[in-house]
């Protein structure tokens, strides 16, 4: 039997042309495959498909660089390998449950299943054709509400989606994207502002850092009840006359927790419509008036404010044995678990109580990167969640990108941008203007430099076109213009201080690019010092500030060039830190 073996990017022929490696892991070939490969690969390429023409033998692709290239192929003599990204059924399952016309595209072999838009690796033969591709595709979802959305007078559109934090993501929709409202075909003339839409993306890796994000499918949120709070308390009284119920020690679900707590509350209640879930079972508002006069437990309510009064329009009874976790971040999510980055699995079901922006969603709504304060049962069951806005970066946000013209002391444009979103370089395949104001700062390893504004011209030995810039900005206005190294390696973690007054970080985690998932640094709880450099940028609660504005027990995210991985040490670790976001 043929010994498969897993070829690392690494260890394949890289010879001395201006050609790049690809870094995916998960190409199989066979020993003697790969030998015979081996034997006749001149060289090898990477990027994206534009146009795949197997019947003329030759497909386009654009390379890291954004160039065009036409490669040739004999469609009889290619070794053709298509891997998906998503490789554990469960994920390919939550695609499958969120977007109707998602189709999970299995391993191909043909070149005619290569399509525009994969990500591919190309080795060629010494007369320039394709001798081995491999391809994959890597899809998102993202989440939020429409901002804006243009029809516009060609055949795509264009969309603003703003997310939860308020950062906005621009796309160009196609006339034939398919969408859909509560299971049935939406027209994307219906698509209003304000609607909360779920868009299955497509990432197109470009190279490190360089992520190109297209719209393949779009799904509206139901409407849906806009809730006043969630409250939790004991059941004391059934009232099957004025349709209400009545309980004690009543809490609301805050920022910081459950709140104080209050005397007996009364809630109306709508029979006909009140979603009623007892012990993880759906009934009906008869059964708690019939069989439930009081229970030794807890049970939650979403609210609504209806005409000067409380009205439940969901109640969840649950035991007592619940658990109140402190606001965490998600880094898995699916309709039916959760994972945070503290640890915790928490599985979902239809009892849950869940409210993002004031409105009673449902588990699919649970989002990677959201801030989730969580009640959970004894059984790691959720209880009742609220999806806190987050404040990591406000209103600021950090794109890297080269200079392509400057209007001297005005304003200055990148040819192309990357976009910094929770220690990922998402990158935007379209120019951006920024202006530049008298109190925009300009750092290099020296610092801030004072005269910045002056040396950030277009003219001279000092010109700073065609440089690659980091750029703190607050809608198009840059705040500050840092020249530091592209930070691609990501950590987080609690800050303290030690009596020298540095910043250590505590429960530190690491992004596993590898993983696409935040690891533990260390189970020892090991200590991480920041070494912050002069032309590095700090920004906590929307506003760009020192270092002196780091508190014992913030939150931070913090960008560095190099892997904290490397380092081998135990007890003790560096961070070399050009970007920290308070979170």
């Amino acid at each position: 039997m043929k010994r498969a073996i897993r070829v690392a990017v690494a260890s394949w022929l890289i010879l001395g042309s201006a050609c790049t490696t690809f870094a995916m892991d998960h190409n199989y070939l066979t020993q003697e495959e790969y030998e015979s490969l081996e034997s006749s690969i001149v060289y090898s390429d990477k990027g994206i498909v534009v146009e795949n023409e197997p019947g003329l033998g030759y497909l386009v692709y654009r390379d890291a660089a954004g160039t065009e290239k036409v490669a040739k192929y004999y469609s009889g003599e290619i070794k053709v390998e298509k891997q998906p990204y998503y490789d554990e059924e469960d994920r390919i399952g939550y695609i499958d449950q969120l977007f109707p016309t998602f189709n999970f595209d299995n391993r191909d072999t043909t070149i005619g299943n290569i399509k525009p838009g994969d990500n591919i690796y190309i080795q060629f033969d010494n007369e320039g054709y394709i001798q081995y591709i491999s391809a994959y595709n890597d899809y998102i979802v993202r989440y939020g509400k429409v901002h804006t959305f243009n029809m516009g007078a060609n055949s795509m559109r264009s969309l603003v989606l703003e997310d939860s934090t308020g950062r906005l993501y621009h796309y160009s929709i196609g006339q034939d994207t398919p969408i859909s409202k509560a299971s049935a075909p939406y027209s994307l003339g219906k698509l209003k502002e304000g609607e909360w839409v779920r868009l299955l993306v497509n990432q197109r890796i470009l190279g490190a850092g360089q992520i190109e994000e297209i719209v393949e499918e779009i799904v509206v949120d139901p409407d849906s009840k806009v809730i006043s709070g969630i409250y939790r308390g004991e059941l004391v009284s059934v009232n099957p006359y004025q349709n209400t119920i009545g309980i004690k020690n009543n809490q609301v679900l805050q920022k910081n927790g459950w709140g104080m707590y209050e005397s007996i509350n009364q809630l109306r209640v709508e029979p006909k419509t009140v979603g009623t879930y007892y012990l993880g079972n759906a009934v009906s508002f008869d059964y708690i008036k019939n069989r439930i006069k009081s229970l030794d437990g807890y049970v939650y309510a979403a609210v609504e404010s209806f005409r000067g009064k409380d009205e439940a329009v969901k109640l969840n009874f649950q035991t007592k044995k619940q658990i109140t976790l402190e606001p965490t971040t998600v880094t898995y999510a699916s309709p039916g678990v959760v994972k945070l980055l503290t640890g915790e699995q928490i599985y979902l079901a239809d009892d849950a109580i869940i409210v993002r922006e004031n409105r009673l969603v449902g588990p699919a709504s649970i989002m990677v990167g959201d801030r989730i304060q969580a009640t959970i049962t004894g059984e790691n069951k959720l209880a009742a969640a609220n999806i806190l806005q987050g404040v990591a970066e406000g209103s600021l946000e950090v794109y890297r990108g080269r200079i392509k013209r400057i209007d001297n002391y005005q304003t200055f444009e990148v040819e192309t941008f990357s976009l910094l979103e929770d220690g990922i370089w998402y990158y935007h395949p379209t120019p951006q203007t920024f202006s530049i104001q008298a109190n925009t700062k300009f750092l290099t390893e020296a610092g801030i430099q004072m005269n910045g504004i002056d040396e950030f011209l277009t003219y001279g030995d000092n010109s700073k076109e065609s440089e690659v810039y980091t750029i703190i900005a607050k809608g198009g206005e840059a705040v500050a213009i840092s020249s530091m190294p592209y930070s691609k390696e990501a950590i987080r973690g609690e800050a303290y201080l030690t009596s020298s007054g540095d910043i250590r970080l505590k429960d530190t985690y690491y992004y596993d690019r590898t993983k696409k998932r935040w690891s533990l640094l260390s189970r020892k709880n090991a200590a991480v010092n920041l070494e912050l450099s002069p032309n590095t940028v700090i920004v906590k609660e929307g506003q760009l500030v020192s270092a002196k504005a780091i508190k014992p027990g913030d939150s931070l995210m913090v960008m560095m060039e190099e892997s904290i991985q490397d380092q081998n040490k135990q007890d003790n670790y560096t961070a070399k830190s050009y970007i920290v976001i308070v979170e």
